[in-house]
């Protein structure tokens, strides 16, 4: 017989966790700092033909590229302030590790009572998904 694998989330494990999540916010918060002429111009301005077009298809596509930076540099900051509350979560969370030493153990009713931020709508993590 086949022992069932056994799951295990330990302070590494959770550390690992949370070095993830705050490279993914430094990589997002560089959004904003990035030269102009980079994929992600700062100002949403992705220009896909040079501006100033006269021609009506390509002044169009130079149209959609402002509108598509405008809308991706919104949702990126709005990401941006969600994982860092987050992360924020995480960073308080991590205490739990003086009680145990595999959160995998631990019960999730109970980690959810204590760290109720961290539950969706809980403070922390919020917005649509």
């Amino acid at each position: 017989m086949v022992a069932e694998p056994t799951i295990a989330f330990s302070a590494a494990d959770y550390d690992a966790l949370i070095a993830s999540i705050r490279d993914l916010i430094n990589d997002l918060g560089a959004y904003d700092q990035r030269a102009a002429g980079t994929p992600f111009a700062p100002d949403g301005n992705w220009l896909l033909q040079p501006d100033g077009q006269v021609w009506a298809p390509p002044a169009d596509l130079v149209e959609a590229g402002k509108t598509f930076g405008n809308v991706l540099g919104a949702h990126a900051a709005g990401l941006l302030s969600q994982l860092e509350a987050f992360f924020d979560g995480l960073c308080s969370a991590r205490a739990i590790f003086a009680q145990v030493s595999d959160l995998a153990a631990y019960g999730a009713a109970s980690f959810s009572s204590e760290y109720p931020q961290l539950q969706p709508g809980g403070g922390l993590v919020e917005g649509s998904r």
